[in-house]
């Protein structure tokens, strides 16, 4: 006997049924359907999820999903979480995505070989970068947000490699991994604050040196002494050459 799904406020829920379709399920019209959950079934293939042409958000958590090539456009979503699929190859995944959900800001794919959050520190960050550069609008990863200014500034900073020209050796010698750049950019952001203080210290005591006039002394301003021969006082003054040696 097939089940009826009744749509209460747009919202869909289906989690954990077994399902891998939606086959015995009457959905009455999935165009009102914003809200849809199928987590914790046994779901391989996007292409059952055609007829949802109007969702926001998009939860398919612990299913058997890994790609996205069969899932439908959804230019409205805003939200897909997949944690706990099979999506492994990264960059894949980002131009499927950045092409079917364009207005997407909320993603998480914790528990998906493609995501290293529980490799390491330098692995997820790279991840994250890679992630900002083709999601431009993601404001929430994995369940952490993004600070605004962050995000600006590795858009900004970490240009991709142009294609036209050959690799080449990242960077000056000494000059930092790429890995390390988004904890560098958050110091920046303290060091700048620092330096900004500085030169607004250094701007107030030029202003008071302007104020009490001090000129610092330089031996090519002071006036030179005139020499003396035989009594005569020899100097470029004009009154000098009419007055008398003697009367000097």
């Amino acid at each position: 006997m097939g089940i009826k799904q009744v749509i209460y406020q747009q919202m869909l829920v289906l989690a954990g049924r077994n399902l891998s379709n939606f086959g015995g399920i009457t959905i009455e019209d999935a165009s009102k359907v914003t809200y849809l959950d199928i987590s914790s079934n046994e779901f391989t293939s996007g292409a059952h999820l055609k007829p949802f042409v109007n969702l926001r958000i998009l939860i398919v958590d612990n299913n058997n999903f890994d790609s996205l090539h069969d899932f439908p456009s959804l230019p409205l979503l805003e939200t897909f979480s997949a944690n706990k699929n099979q999506f492994s190859d990264l960059d894949t995944f980002l131009a499927s995505a950045s092409a079917k959900f364009p207005t997407l800001q909320h993603l998480s794919l914790v528990r998906n070989p493609c995501c290293p959050m529980f490799v390491s520190e330098e692995a997820y960050e790279i991840y994250t970068i890679k992630v900002l550069r083709k999601l431009k609008d993601i404001v929430n990863l994995d369940g952490v947000s993004i600070p605004t200014k962050m995000k600006e500034k590795i858009l900004a900073t970490l240009a991709p490699a142009k294609s036209a020209k050959p690799a080449q050796p990242a960077g000056k010698p000494g000059d930092p991994p790429a890995r390390k750049k988004i904890s560098m950019l958050l110091e920046g952001e303290a060091e700048a604050a620092g330096e900004e203080e500085k030169d607004e210290e250094g701007v107030e005591d030029a202003r008071e040196r302007k104020v009490t006039g001090v000129l610092e002394y330089n031996e090519k301003y002071e006036k030179k002494r005139a020499k003396k021969t035989n009594n005569v006082l020899k100097t470029n003054s004009e009154g000098n050459k009419y007055v008398k040696n003697d009367q000097l």
